[in-house]
């Protein structure tokens, strides 16, 4: 209950004209992606939510040197990666935009098709990554384009292990809720990131477009 009315106070006060909303992630143990209090302004709240989740945070600054940018490139993926060349900006950080392509040798029999399809997933990573780059150029952050082929590994594999392999200080992705019972579900890929990632994680979420009161009453 005393979670539900934490919930509902910030989705009143972010009904009030703002354009952001930014979160912590609790512990995990309350169950949930993010907890019960950052799930439920994730799905309610009128306006851009960035959520935080930081297993080993002691205090003090988050040190930004390098940050992780997965990208598809989606819309969704394109407003994650102005926010996040913003923040390297501010902060004097490179970003690593990385396009995983996941690869299942074994699960089709037509090698010369499934080879086509290969590339072309390729190409459309790099097309992906490189438009990051080129922002990033608009805007005076460097930035890596980097597309990997996971072969026999997840996407959210290959993300964890380059941000551990790269010292990347956060990994940022931009998250879409989508109907899960009244769960906060965000695809497999981002649930796994969000849950294995032993660093510092954040999402940037689309406001829903609903107002606060119905936050309120549903949270």
């Amino acid at each position: 209950m005393r979670r539900r009315g934490v919930a509902a106070a910030v989705l009143a006060e972010a009904a009030h004209g703002y354009d952001l909303v930014v979160v912590g992630a609790s512990d995990g143990r309350h169950g949930g992606l993010f907890g019960p209090v950052a799930d439920a302004v994730v799905r309610s709240a009128p306006c851009a939510v960035f959520v935080l989740r930081a297993p080993d945070w002691r205090g003090g600054d988050i040190p930004l040197r390098r940050i992780l940018l997965p990208t598809t490139g989606t819309r969704a993926d394109l407003r994650g990666a102005e926010f996040a060349l913003t923040l390297a900006r501010g902060a004097g950080a490179a970003v690593v935009a990385l396009h995983v392509v996941e690869s299942h040798p074994l699960g089709s029999p037509f090698g010369g098709a499934a080879a086509a399809d290969l590339r072309g997933a390729t190409e459309i990573g790099w097309h992906a990554t490189r438009a990051v780059a080129q922002l990033g150029a608009s805007l005076g952050v460097p930035v890596t384009p980097e597309v990997r082929l996971g072969a026999g590994l997840t996407a959210a594999d290959e993300i964890v292990h380059l941000a551990r392999d790269t010292a990347c200080d956060l990994i940022l992705l931009a998250g879409e809720p989508r109907p899960a019972d009244g769960e906060l579900y965000c695809g497999r890929t981002l649930s796994q990131v969000v849950r294995a990632a032993r660093g510092p994680v954040a999402v940037l979420f689309e406001g829903t477009g609903r107002s606060a009161a119905e936050g309120a009453a549903g949270a």
